[in-house]
């Protein structure tokens, strides 16, 4: 490691700062206890107080470093002693255009600046979020995604039609009795019925329904109401787009940033 040192006091010497900051800590990174390498450290971070803590940690491992003991003299008037890791460190500036990032600790300032924020968290509320839309919406529509997958349609024949006079405004209510064959046996059912559709019944005494394959008693008006298939669409479809967000969220997070040329 002594020639990795030699090599960071080269650098500096060229006021090439940045390149003798990342020298010195892989050298720091391998060997913590190397007071040559702390000492150095002083001359390329980016503040006093890190310099000062350079100093202070070259003593620790070498009390008789006197390089070290002399540099840290000059600062101790000035400064009060503060910690601060190793990855905060940062090398001072070098000579460079103006505008152009300068780095800061292990990291640059632009690397820190083009870092994207945490969307994992945001994702996973997503994904709890369409979890339960779509426990949700299956539980409401359960009986139409079961009609939809096996559900039978055929003529019925209605029986017997009812009508209870609504009072104080509210409108009629009117079912319709009816009973159809299937699996050798007489099914029966009773459903809502449109009162417009009362004298149309009367005469046909005919109705479409739909039944379950596997429950030939369970029965519907068919076609049906489209309130609950639009509600499971719409559930299933806010479901699958909340989905997508969280992946587009997990994959914009994890792309390669292209570093600036």
């Amino acid at each position: 490691m002594a020639d990795s040192v030699q090599q960071a006091v080269k650098l500096i010497e060229a006021g090439r700062y940045e390149q003798a900051h990342a020298v010195l800590m892989g050298i720091l990174k391998a060997e913590p206890k190397n007071d040559a390498a702390w000492y150095w450290m002083s001359k390329v971070v980016a503040s006093d107080e890190l310099r000062e803590e350079c100093l202070q940690e070259a003593l620790k491992y070498n009390p008789k470093n006197t390089l070290a003991q002399a540099a840290l003299d000059q600062l101790e008037d000035k400064l009060t002693a503060t910690a601060a890791p190793i990855s905060k460190w940062g090398p001072i500036e070098s000579a460079t255009p103006q505008g152009k990032t300068r780095s800061v600790g292990a990291r640059s300032v632009s690397a820190r600046s083009q870092s994207r924020p945490n969307t994992v968290p945001a994702t996973i509320t997503l994904f709890v979020i369409a979890l339960i839309l779509a426990g949700a919406t299956f539980l409401f529509t359960r009986e139409d995604l079961a009609y939809r997958s096996e559900g039978r349609v055929m003529n019925a024949t209605v029986t017997k039609l009812n009508k209870d006079r609504g009072s104080a405004g509210a409108p009629d209510q009117c079912q319709a009795e009816y009973q159809f064959m299937a699996y050798g046996a007489l099914r029966k059912g009773t459903a809502p019925i449109a009162c417009s559709d009362w004298k149309h019944l009367d005469d046909t005494r005919q109705m479409q329904i739909q039944y379950l394959s596997s429950q030939p008693d369970h029965s519907r008006v068919y076609p049906p109401a489209q309130t609950t298939e639009r509600f499971a669409v719409l559930g299933f479809g806010l479901a699958a787009l909340l989905i997508i967000v969280g992946l587009v969220l997990i994959v914009w997070r994890y792309w390669p940033i292209k570093s600036p040329s």
